[in-house]
């Protein structure tokens, strides 16, 4: 142990042995050591003078600091007390511990796992060594993100649309909802390209976007079409809070949050919402369906991966890093995204389920 450590614990150990005798008033702490620690060696009483040293008045210690003094056999006695105390406070610090270790919870360590970048890093300053080119390789083997592309590729829905026994309910709702979310998306690319437009990479990132997200609008409405639903009864159906989530938080980012933020939520949940639009375009394509390609066109919109987008997102974050964006920002941006993805398709199949049951 070095001198400095040992300077350092025999410090705290005598604030803690001075700390009683550190009071506002110091005479009460002495008289409680006289009248408690050893009220037989000398009578209350005698312990001061003055006119009202006898008067049955004191009832209670706190009456006694009123214009009291201390007799000399007192004041010695006040000062043994307090070298007791100090003497008892030093020593007995002695068998304490200096300082306890921080417990290290699940929480904790799960932290730390997730700050880790890249292979023998330090947890703690991992994500500021974080360049443009590593983060979305980062968000993708986060526990969150893992969880959650596992929750949907095996969701109820994929594995109804895989095994063919999908409820085209499910396929109404989802176009009923997504009618809504297009349109508040296509405004949300509107609004990001206006704030980020002046940036190279985002000005071609979301201008893209937004010719994309126009085109599955349009896509959207002519399927519906299949199903009975008129483009009066899409603008009239009220949509379910839940399965929105996901494009509010996204119209937040794009008036309020940074580019990085986007395209990084973009391609890493992109990749998973295509292949469930896949099963679901699949499987509509096949008995008992049976519709044909141009009839599930908004399913193949997304389905289909865009060639280089992982190059154009690496582009914009690398723009929004350089304007302030962080990882962890990023990161948390992409988790809420992801997790509200989840409640989208949860949502959908928990209504889709019970319309079916109630009409059965």
């Amino acid at each position: 142990m070095s001198f400095g450590s040992s300077c350092s614990g025999s410090s705290q150990r005598l604030d803690r042995a001075l700390k009683p005798l550190k009071t506002a008033h110091t005479l009460r702490s002495t008289h409680w050591c006289i009248t408690t620690m050893a009220p037989q060696v000398w009578p209350y009483k005698k312990m001061f003078s003055g006119p009202d040293a006898s008067s049955s008045a004191w009832t209670s210690h706190d009456d006694a600091y009123q214009g009291i003094h201390l007799k000399p056999r007192a004041i010695a006695f006040n000062i043994i007390c307090g070298m007791t105390l100090l003497v008892l406070g030093f020593f007995g610090g002695l068998a304490l511990p200096r300082s306890t270790p921080r417990k290290m919870t699940s929480e904790s360590v799960t932290e730390s796992v997730m700050l880790e970048a890249v292979p023998g890093s330090n947890p703690c300053n991992a994500t500021a060594k974080l360049t443009p080119g590593q983060i979305l390789v980062w968000l993708r083997e986060q526990d969150f993100n893992k969880e959650t592309e596992h929750a949907l590729l095996n969701h109820p829905i994929v594995m109804a649309a895989e095994d063919r026994t999908l409820p085209l309910e499910a396929v109404k709702l989802v176009l009923l909802e997504e009618f809504s979310i297009e349109q508040s998306d296509l405004r949300s690319m509107a609004a990001a390209l206006t704030r980020f437009g002046g940036h190279t990479a985002s000005r071609s990132f979301f201008l893209e976007s937004t010719n994309d997200e126009n085109a599955a609008f349009q896509d959207l409405v002519a399927m519906a079409k299949l199903f009975g639903i008129s483009e009066a009864m899409l603008s009239s159906y009220q949509p379910m809070p839940a399965a929105h989530a996901y494009s509010a938080y996204l119209a937040q980012l794009s008036n309020y949050g940074g580019a990085a933020a986007i395209a990084a939520g973009f391609a890493v949940n992109f990749p998973t919402w295509g292949k469930m639009c896949a099963s679901i375009r699949d499987a509509l394509l096949k008995p008992p369906y049976s519709f044909s390609t141009a009839d599930v066109q908004f399913f193949t919109d997304f389905a289909e991966p865009t060639p280089g987008y992982d190059e154009m997102a690496t582009a914009v974050i690398a723009e929004g890093m350089a304007n302030g964006e962080t990882p962890e920002t990023i990161r948390s941006a992409v988790m809420l995204l992801q997790g509200y993805e989840r409640m989208f398709w949860d949502t959908v199949w928990a209504k889709a389920t019970s319309r079916k049951l109630s009409s059965t």
